[in-house]
């Protein structure tokens, strides 16, 4: 017997935790700005509101949590440090007139309430006791302190959902977990971004000057200019200069005050390339894209915004093979991808179902990579028909694959079968 909660004609709340202390760092990243158009029949809510009175309920949330961990195997002293990450001044403001919590990217909910969480690779449900990265030398997971508590999460009825918009994250995670039946709580669903009115830009031509887009995080953590593969295209630019007189290299990222003088004096000082390491509005932004001839993201792995928003803007972009990212840009149809990330810095663990990570030589420089970074480039640099036919295919599959109207039926999808108890 099904018990359906949904209210009867008014707008089911849903409540979107990224406001709340614990999820600062990714509460309003760009990946969320989805918010702003609900799924039909739901209304995201946020709060941030101190609740002194939700201490009881919190209380016998976090004791039955415990019990039920226990009952899986965790230990004690495991579940608890667990639970004290979740953070008390967080889980004080969580809401408990709503039927639904949707967590952006870590679990960070006691169960007060029925949830569910969108994460791109499954280290972040380990968070913050693991990092991102942190997975590559852990043979054994059934050996990680973390693991049997994290799984005690995932299955508890409380949680509704696990949605993921990388298809290998949620292939892997009743691999993962060793629990096929966490099939029924995971849901698939390719990011969708807003299309933009799209101002027809100049790149196409080859009498005109070729603007080169590199963009850091929207955090612009100065570590991310290195994840993002902003050495070995330095490297590489420099060798496009000698060659080409009308390309530019305009960086959004702050610059690493470790970075190199070779990179600095050599590189950045030198050649054709213009650095913005302040902060610029969406506005500005988008002329920065209307004027883009070729986005690059060389990165470790998928930074799916970043790439989804120059597909949407019509520019042909060139990104690495680094995990996930092929599963939005198709080589040679709506993009160029280069060689020499998946496997060395990154790649898909299928037998354990998680990410492994090694981003040594992000930090270094890789003479592959540059290689064939210059190849790719030369190849758009010299073929500006080439550049409009990925940039229109990389448009095109935003409208019909990457959409926000197919997010938000995913999305109703993934609500519908949270707030339906078996």
């Amino acid at each position: 017997m099904k018990q359906d909660m949904k209210s009867h004609g008014n707008p089911i709340k849903v409540f979107y935790a990224g406001s709340l202390p614990k999820f600062g760092s990714v509460g309003t990243h760009p990946q969320f700005g989805h918010l702003a158009s609900p799924p039909s029949g739901y209304e995201f809510v946020n709060s941030g509101v101190l609740r002194s009175g939700n201490l009881p309920h919190l209380a016998a949330s976090s004791l039955k949590f415990f019990g039920y961990a226990l009952t899986k195997g965790a230990k004690p002293d495991d579940i608890i440090n667990f639970i004290k990450t979740r953070g008390l001044r967080t889980q004080l403001q969580v809401p408990l007139d709503v039927q639904l919590a949707f967590l952006p990217t870590w679990p960070y909910i006691v169960n007060q309430l029925p949830w569910v969480v969108e994460i791109e690779d499954a280290t972040t449900l380990f968070a913050p006791l693991m990092a991102v990265g942190g997975t590559r030398t852990i043979e054994d997971f059934d050996d990680c302190p973390l693991y049997k508590t994290v799984k005690a999460l995932m299955e508890s009825d409380d949680c509704r959902g696990i949605i993921s918009h990388v298809k290998s994250t949620a292939d892997g995670i009743p691999v993962l977990f060793k629990n096929e039946a966490l099939k029924k709580k995971v849901t698939h669903i390719p990011l969708g971004v807003k299309l933009p009115d799209l101002i027809v830009p100049s790149h196409q031509k080859d009498d005109e000057t070729i603007n080169i887009l590199f963009t850091n995080s929207w955090h612009q953590g100065t570590d991310n200019f290195y994840l993002r593969g902003g050495l070995d295209l330095l490297e590489a630019f420099s060798i496009l200069c000698k060659k080409y007189s009308n390309i530019r290299l305009i960086i959004r990222s702050r610059i690493p005050s470790d970075l190199n003088e070779y990179y600095n004096n050599l590189i950045i000082d030198n050649w054709r390339i213009k650095v913005i390491d302040q902060f610029i509005p969406n506005s500005c932004m988008q002329k920065i894209l209307a004027d883009t001839s070729i986005y690059v993201l060389p990165s470790a792995r998928l930074h799916v915004v970043a790439i989804l928003q120059a597909m949407a803007n019509a520019i042909p972009v060139i990104v690495s093979d680094g995990w996930g990212i092929q599963e939005y840009v198709e080589d040679g149809w709506n993009g160029i991808v280069v060689k020499g990330r998946y496997g060395k810095s990154s790649w898909m663990d299928e037998q354990k179902g998680i990410i492994r990570e090694n981003h040594q030589s992000l930090f270094s420089g890789d003479p592959a990579v540059v290689n064939n970074l210059v190849e790719a480039f030369s190849r758009l640099i010299e073929n500006p028909d080439l550049r409009k036919q990925l940039g229109q295919n990389a448009r095109k599959d935003v409208e019909l694959k990457f959409s926000l109207t197919n997010w938000n039926d995913g999305l109703k999808k993934a609500f519908d079968r949270a707030m339906t108890r078996a």
